[in-house]
């Protein structure tokens, strides 16, 4: 899990960029920036504050993804591997 979480971690800064450059040019993003995520543990680590005996190794930087979801400037969804449309890139 922890290599997956820290994928999700640079897609959602990558995301929170690009919404940051397209509100600098003028276009207003409405609601959280919504990530699709095939692994079950990312998404449930991410939408629950409680702490997980097998991510106590994850470095403090990383929790700043929980923060962001807690914020609502994103939301993390599940959605199974076949319905991935991410999935063709690799």
């Amino acid at each position: 899990m922890e290599a997956e979480y820290m994928v999700l971690v640079a897609e959602t800064q990558e995301a929170l960029w690009l919404r940051m450059v397209l509100e600098e040019l003028g276009v207003q993003l409405a609601g959280p920036v919504v990530i699709r995520e095939d692994d079950k543990a990312c998404q449930m680590f991410t939408d629950h504050a409680g702490s997980f005996a097998r991510t106590k190794h994850i470095d403090v930087r990383y929790h700043f993804l929980r923060e962001r979801a807690e914020r609502g400037d994103i939301r993390v969804d599940y959605v199974c591997s076949e319905e991935q449309v991410a999935d063709i890139f690799t």
